[in-house]
């Protein structure tokens, strides 16, 4: 954009949005790849991809506290209050989208955090917490980029290529979501319905 008049800061907060995306992307598949590793007694890449998956977390946090502050400088006129706060923004068409990011963030941030506390918070709440919200802070992510992104309009490349890019994604978690539902019909006492109570006992 910024041959065409564009504000820097505007285009280098784009800029880096579309590598957080990137990096939220391949943070997910590393996350839905572990059980697939640990079942095929992969631990020495398990722990490989475990500890990638640790990093490009941290990374993707920074990445988009970056995507968010630049707007400080842009010419829209927000404050850091308005970046960080849903629905503060001047802009009031972009409102709705950039609330979902900040959304995503906090998401990012909140998930990030629950991993050094696991063992106060119990295994239980902090894998449920870590199944369910990394796959939100993503799509959320994705959603704030279909409706803010400026160079995404409809009919474009980038847009074809952004929903292209999803197929390993829901592919990678029905596939999770099919070992784990196969590994739960295994573990049932023959004859006995998949109850609570025989999954926990």
């Amino acid at each position: 954009m910024l041959p065409s008049g564009g504000i820097w800061a505007y285009s280098w907060s784009q800029a880096v949005g579309w590598v957080a995306l990137a990096w939220c992307w391949m943070t997910l598949l590393l996350g839905i790849s572990l059980p697939l590793l640990a079942r095929l007694r992969q631990s020495r890449l398990r722990g490989m991809v475990e500890h990638l998956h640790r990093c490009t977390s941290l990374t993707l946090i920074a990445l988009m506290l970056v995507h968010a502050v630049a707007l400080v400088w842009d010419t829209m006129g927000d404050g850091l209050a308005a970046v960080l706060v849903p629905w503060m923004t001047a802009y009031l068409p972009g409102r709705f989208p950039q609330a979902l990011g900040i959304v995503s963030l906090y998401m990012a941030v909140l998930l990030g955090v629950t991993f050094y506390i696991r063992r106060r918070i119990g295994s239980s709440l902090w894998g449920m917490l870590h199944r369910y919200g990394v796959p939100a802070v993503y799509v959320l992510a994705v959603w704030h980029t279909l409706l803010y992104g400026s160079d995404i309009k409809d009919g474009s490349a980038l847009r074809s290529v952004l929903w292209i890019v999803q197929i390993p994604v829901v592919g990678a978690f029905l596939a999770r979501v099919w070992m784990s539902s196969h590994t739960r019909s295994h573990l049932a006492p023959p004859g006995r319905p998949m109850g609570r109570s025989s999954i926990h006992r």
